[in-house]
C-alpha cells in the first residue's frame, strides 16, 4: 500500500475534508477545510472520484512529505520544492517515489496537499477531517508529527501521463487589492439586538484578532451597542453566522464552530466570502456590504458553478499556460 512519510510537517498540519454535515444534527461541528475553494482544487488536479477525500491542510510551513510510492499530488496555495526545482501553486504531477517534497510556506494562512485516491483514515461521524477540539477524526484527532506514514486509499490509475503536469489558476478575491468586503444578509432578528445600528456595522473597519482560529473570525474595532441580549435564547448557528457577544464586538463563525450559539446573531456572511476570509492574516482589516437574500444566493451559486467548470491545462514538465475562468 502506498503511503506518504510526515519528515517535517510543520506545527499545524492536519487531515482535513469538506466536512461531516450529516452529523449536525448530533451537535457534532461541521469542520473540514476552511478554504474549500483551494480544497476543491487541489481535489480536482489530483482526478479525485469523491468531493469528500481527505486531504493535508497547511496552516504553517515548509512542510516535508515523502511518498514511498510513485504518485499523483497537488498542492493548493503553496509552491512545492522538489528534485526537479520549485513547482508552482494549483500543480498536478507525478511524485517521485522515496523523494522528499518540501511544501514551501503558505502564500497566504493555509494550503492543501493531495493525492490521487485520498488519505485512508478512519471516518468519524459521516467525515475524515480532524476535530481538534473534541480530539477525534483524521489521523488520531491531532496534527501530524514527524514519522507519522499516512495510508492512501487504491484508486483506478490516473489518467495523467508521467510526463506531463496538470495546471490551473484560481482567480483571486473580487476585492483582493484592499481589505476584504464581507458581503452578508441581515438575520431576522437585527432589529431587536441592534436597533439604528446598521450603518455603523457597514462602515466601520474591523481587524481581525489574533485571537481567531477556524471556529471563529473575532474582530477589532469600535464596539456596536447590543440591546435585549440578556433574554437571548440560544439557536443554532451556521459558517458564517455573525454574532455580537457583550463587548459589542462582531464574531464570524466558521466552519468550526458549534452548532448552538449563545450570543444575539445580526446577519449571515455568504460562503465564497467565507473562504476568502480564512486566509486572512492576524492584523488584517475587513469590512462589511449588506446584500439581499436573492443576491446572496446568485453569487454562491455562481462560486460553486466556477469551482465545478474551472479549466485545467495539462503541460510537459516546466512549462505551464495560464488557465481562465469560464
Amino acid at each position: 500500500m502506498s503511503d506518504i512519510v510526515a519528515i517535517n510537517p510543520g506545527v499545524l498540519t492536519m487531515i482535513q475534508d469538506s466536512g461531516r454535515i450529516s452529523a449536525e444534527r448530533y451537535g457534532a461541528s461541521r469542520g473540514g477545510a476552511l478554504d474549500f475553494r483551494l480544497y476543491s482544487m487541489a481535489l480536482r488536479l489530483t482526478e479525485s472520484s469523491s468531493a469528500n477525500d481527505a486531504v493535508l491542510e497547511i496552516i504553517s510551513g515548509p512542510v516535508s512529505l515523502m511518498p514511498t510510492e510513485e504518485i499523483l499530488v497537488a498542492v493548493s496555495g503553496a509552491d512545492i520544492r522538489s528534485r526537479r526545482g520549485i513547482i508552482p501553486d494549483c500543480t498536478g504531477f507525478w511524485a517521485p517515489a522515496n523523494q522528499p517534497l518540501v511544501i514551501i510556506r503558505p502564500k497566504a494562512s493555509r494550503a492543501y496537499f493531495a493525492v490521487h485516491g485520498g488519505f485512508d483514515v478512519k471516518s468519524v461521524l459521516g467525515g475524515r477531517g480532524t476535530d481538534l477540539r473534541n480530539h477525534f477524526g483524521g489521523f488520531f484527532g491531532r496534527t501530524l508529527k514527524p514519522g507519522d506514514r499516512l495510508p492512501i486509499l487504491p484508486a483506478s490509475p490516473p489518467k495523467l501521463p508521467h510526463n506531463r503536469w496538470r495546471h490551473c489558476h484560481l482567480n483571486e478575491s473580487p476585492n483582493s487589492s484592499g481589505p476584504l468586503c464581507l458581503r452578508f444578509t441581515w438575520h431576522h432578528l437585527v432589529n431587536q439586538f441592534l436597533p439604528n445600528q446598521q450603518d455603523q456595522l457597514i462602515g466601520t473597519s474591523y481587524r481581525l484578532d489574533p485571537h481567531s482560529d477556524g471556529m471563529a473570525l473575532r474582530l477589532q474595532g469600535p464596539p456596536l451597542q447590543v440591546y435585549h441580549s440578556e433574554n437571548f435564547l440560544s439557536q443554532p448557528v451556521l459558517p458564517g453566522t455573525i454574532q455580537l457577544p457583550p463587548d459589542g464586538k462582531p464574531i464570524v463563525l466558521l466552519a468550526h464552530r458549534g452548532t448552538i450559539g449563545g450570543y444575539p446573531p445580526i446577519g449571515h456572511v455568504i460562503l465564497p466570502d467565507l473562504w476568502h476570509a480564512s486566509q486572512l492574516a492576524p492584523g488584517a482589516t475587513v469590512s462589511f456590504a449588506a446584500i439581499s437574500l436573492a443576491e446572496a444566493r446568485r453569487i454562491t451559486r455562481l462560486a460553486y458553478q466556477t469551482l465545478a467548470t474551472t479549466l485545467t491545462y495539462t503541460t510537459s514538465e516546466g512549462a505551464f499556460n495560464q488557465c481562465r475562468q469560464p
